[in-house]
């Protein structure tokens, strides 16, 4: 049927079989709305110099998650949960037991609740699972019946394409139609490229240029050839782009930033057409029965999931749900006493200093570690971009980096200056940052080109022995403190005018405080710390960057915020909101640096004389902390047994060899918003964003609409994206990092060739001994009544799908009944009470496991 080792000749090419020609055809408007579907359910790839956290199940999120398996097994080939000998041995480590089984029955409810009990669960978990079959492709079945892997030539030939179409900067040699729309950028350059033809598809260049230039003309020709129907050609455009999903993920970011904008884009239908033109042309040139590929395609297609299937997956789905509730157990078993505890150290004595951090993970370790170097010090949790959506740019620069969550666009654009600095000494810094910036890309090609990488340390000669030896040793010498800093004054940039208005930054100001929840009783000192991250040869250093910042380290919106804040001007405005900052409370903007857990002071040169030893005092604290931090974060690294932990911290971020320069949010599973008391006397082991949230204070819960509608949002998109790399690294992570090779700037392969790879590599996730990420589901605890939060999720439709599909679990804690419910979409808010676990159910599992 299907010959791969030959060409076909130009008569049978284009020798259209009746059957095809005459099936039912989809409309052009059906055919264009199949295409928009499809490229809706593809996750944004952000690019590495700004990476950020996405969900890649962002497009089928409308689905439970309960019901995903079919879908994700049929279009990514994968599995949205661990594979089942994951959940019998944590059934053998007595992880969870009978008891969590019958519980997941009931939270499940419905059609699992009528078709099982926990003994047959346990007896099928013992039953080979059965998987569906995959949606197939053309490129799938002449792979199968053919000696050339198609699969890989496609994707080898598409990326390196894409490589060149989307290059930001990286290659030496720009392609010359980027200007073109990407399918004609495409056919262009295929009309030319002879490789695919020595591969022995003969006719390849001639076949594309029979093809119609425009990507919707090109997806209507398809569409009538193959003759699919309506649902089968949904699924098939999916399939074909979950083909390539890392460079369509790259086009639905830039088609994401557009949209942001009010602009259309139609980049991912782009590649869509470029993925269905090999389709077309296999179709033509591989096949000798070419109604016989359609019509196996089209069965594939249209088959329904077999009973066995469906039964194994929701096997699976009981399995995981116990195993969460074991593990939720343990974190609202810590949460509960903490319901009957005051919410401030002292309800009469101010604190001597108060901490505002990002809600990220990593600050949770930090912040315990201060609270108990200095116990008059209290600790809060905010979103790391302190509320200020601002566009940054650099002294000598017109344009800048979004630091903002992904969700929202920069409203305001500020720029870096001298501080204090006159006319002469900020021309001088625009003159030394520009001259810095020309020779760090004359160097970075200098090292790059093909002709200079072999005999670059020859060209250099003992000028080079330097850096290599500090590289291979983690020796770096620190630079000097700067005297730059972003500013909210208002100053011409180009066309542009950067700055934000008195009335704007009140508004700003008046948001920022409520957010965290700090409108009264202020310190001395407020430190604003945002984060990021330092490490060397490193592609995914962003990624450990703040992304409430856009994958940026957050500590221009800590000096905004605090320049916003101590302005006079800006209090007295507050004031008359209600808000009354004391004269004697300084904002201190401060950054975080997560891979050694240094705390650097930014702007305590402006700090008031009278208050040197109150900033000595927070100075020894923060050190103080920082050794507390590292000390228990070593553990976690498989080279802990160095006798002075924090230079073995600190030279993991500077050598380019490690692997693992920290851990970044691996084990992150809940999301608290309350005030401090509940989570100050407990350790959620790094394991919980943690944001500060008083409803008594919150008129209309507008701030408890922000944090559902934003922060929530944003940890449950770096919770599923730890997730889904752990369940399935091949293809919802990177991969092996070693292999990595950064490509167009934009992300990296895994090798020389094959698609751009999404989420994780596996050194983020595992030691090389055991998993250091768990597969849990972000559970979110709100302290916060509850017809409150049911308004607010009546109210917004996407946070209301994550919780309703189950892709989020909700939990409200209730400080005056001393109770934790769990929002039920089918039952409503209940009881979240623990699971009873008994020996014998613990014997009885063990025995049957062990038989």
């Amino acid at each position: 049927m299907i010959n791969s080792d030959r060409n076909i000749d130009d008569n049978t090419v284009h020798q259209f079989n009746d059957a095809v020609v005459d099936a039912p055809l989809v409309s052009p408007a059906r055919v264009t709305a199949s295409a928009d579907n499809a490229s809706r359910m593809i996750a944004p790839l952000w690019p590495l110099e700004s990476f950020v956290a996405v969900n890649p199940f962002l497009g089928i999120s409308h689905l439970p998650f309960a019901e995903a398996g079919d879908t994700v097994a049929r279009i990514w080939q994968s599995r949205h949960v661990m594979p089942r000998q994951f959940y019998l041995e944590q059934m053998r480590q007595q992880v969870f037991g009978v008891g969590h089984v019958v519980m997941a029955l009931d939270e499940l409810g419905g059609v699992y609740r009528q078709q099982f009990d926990a003994e047959k669960i346990l007896a099928l978990s013992l039953i080979e699972p059965v998987e569906s079959p995959a949606a197939a492709t053309i490129v799938d079945i002449v792979s199968d019946a053919g000696k050339l892997d198609w699969r890989r030539v496609v994707s080898d030939r598409l990326s390196q394409w894409a490589a060149s179409y989307f290059d930001e900067g990286q290659a030496s040699w720009s392609s010359p139609w980027k200007m073109l729309p990407a399918f004609s950028a495409w056919r262009s350059e295929s009309m030319l490229d002879r490789s695919v033809e020595m591969l022995g598809l003969g006719g390849f260049r001639e076949e594309v240029a029979a093809l119609p230039d425009d990507a919707d003309a090109l997806l209507q020709l398809v569409a009538g050839e193959l003759g699919l129907s309506e649902p089968a050609l949904d699924l098939y455009f999916y399939r074909l782009l979950a083909t390539v999903a890392g460079w369509a993920g790259h086009a639905r970011y830039r088609g994401w930033l557009d949209e942001l904008a009010g602009q259309q884009h139609g980049m991912v239908k782009q590649i869509l057409a470029v993925r269905c033109a090999w389709e077309l042309i296999l179709l033509r040139k591989v096949c000798a029965s070419r109604q016989q590929v359609v019509d196996r395609l089209a069965s594939n297609l249209t088959t329904p999931l077999h009973p066995d299937a469906r039964q194994s997956y929701r096997v699976d789905i009981v399995l995981h749900t116990a195993f969460e509730i074991a593990r939720r157990d343990g974190l609202l078993n810590k949460l509960r006493p903490s319901l009957t505890r005051a919410q401030s150290p002292s309800a009469t004595t101010r604190a001597s200093a108060q901490a505002v951090f990002c809600i990220d993970v990593r600050s949770e370790r930090y912040r315990r570690a201060l609270e108990q170097a200095d116990n008059s010090i209290e600790t809060l949790g905010f979103a790391g971009f302190f509320g200020f959506a601002i566009e940054v740019a650099d002294i000598d620069q017109q344009r800048g980096a979004a630091q903002c969550p992904v969700l929202l666009t920069p409203k305001y654009l500020v720029r870096e200056t001298v501080r204090e600095g006159t006319p002469e000494q900020i021309d001088e810094a625009v003159r030394e940052r520009s001259l810095a910036r020309r020779m760090s890309a004359v160097w970075h090609r200098f090292s790059a080109l093909a002709i200079s990488s072999f005999a670059f340390v020859e060209t250099l000669g003992l000028t080079y022995a330097w850096r290599l030896l500090a590289d291979g040793f983690g020796w770096r010498m620190k630079a000097s403190a700067a005297s730059l800093a972003p500013s909210a004054k208002a100053m011409p940039v180009g066309p542009r005018t950067a700055g934000i208005a008195l009335d704007e930054r009140i508004e700003l100001g008046a948001g920022a405080l409520a957010g965290m929840s700090l409108v009264d009783d202020f310190a001395r000192l407020v430190l604003l710390v945002g984060h990021g991250s330092t490490s060397t040869n490193n592609p995914y250093q962003t990624r450990y960057n703040c992304g409430a910042c856009g994958g940026h380290t957050g500590e221009a919106n800590a000096q905004i915020a605090a320049e916003v804040l101590n302005d006079s001007s800006v209090r007295i405005g507050l004031e008359k909101r209600g808000i009354r900052i004391p004269w004697d409370t300084f904002f201190v903007a401060a950054l975080h640096d997560t891979a050694t857990d240094d705390v650097t002071l930014l702007n305590i040169d402006q700090r008031p004389p009278s208050h040197v030893q109150d900033v000595r005092d927070l100075q020894a604290a923060l050190q103080q902390a920082t050794r507390t931090t590292r000390r228990e974060r070593a553990p976690l690294f498989t080279n802990n047994a160095a006798k002075d932990v924090d230079r073995a911290i600190v030279r993991r971020s500077t050598d380019w060899s490690e692997v693992r320069p920290e851990w970044g949010l691996a084990g992150c599973m809940a999301f608290v918003a309350a005030p401090r008391a509940r989570t100050r006397k407990i350790s959620l082991e790094g394991r919980g964003f943690l944001h500060s949230y008083d409803w008594k204070k919150d008129d209309g819960f507008a701030v408890l609409e922000m944090i559902m509608t934003a922060p929530l949002v944003v940890a449950t998109w770096i919770n599923l994206q730890y997730y889904a790399s752990t369940v399935d690294n091949d293809t919802f992570g990177s991969g092996e990092k070693t292999l990595h090779n950064v490509v167009g700037g934009i992300g990296v392969l895994e090798g020389i060739a094959g698609d751009l790879r999404v989420g994780l590599p596996v050194q983020s996730l595992h030691d090389g001994d055991k998993a250091t990420h768990e597969a849990l589901r972000l559970h979110a605890v709100l302290e916060a009544p509850e017809a409150a939060i049911s308004a607010i999720l009546m109210k917004h439709d996407h946070v209301r799908e994550l919780v309703d599909n189950g892709w989020l679990k909700l939990f409200a804690m209730d400080a005056y009944s001393g109770k934790i419910r769990g929002y039920n979409p089918a039952a409503g808010w209940v009881d979240a009470q623990p699971a009873s676990l008994t020996a014998d159910d613990n014997s009885a599992v063990s025995t049957r496991l062990s038989a």
